[in-house]
């Protein structure tokens, strides 16, 4: 059995990364991550590259007439990834 794991960031926490995708059973990561300067962005791809893990990295899907993200849409993202 394989685990999805999807992460949803509301500030760069890299550290925490390594930690909790070193974990064998999770084979994909799915990252919804609203900012093109993210900190957690690259570690979490050079982690998954180095850990042969897949990375799937989504931005936030805005309902129309939406203007920037929020942590509400980003949880909406996920979810509708993972459907």
């Amino acid at each position: 059995m394989s685990v999805a794991l999807v992460m949803i960031t509301r500030y760069s926490i890299a550290d925490l990364f390594a930690r909790v995708l070193s974990a064998d059973i999770i084979k994909l990561v799915i990252l919804v991550s609203d900012f093109n300067t993210s900190k957690t962005r690259k570690a979490v791809r050079q982690f998954t590259e180095a850990h042969s893990k897949e990375l799937i990295v989504e931005r936030s899907r805005l309902p129309l007439g939406w203007s920037r993200p929020i942590h509400a849409t980003a949880k909406q993202t996920a979810v509708d990834i993972c459907l």
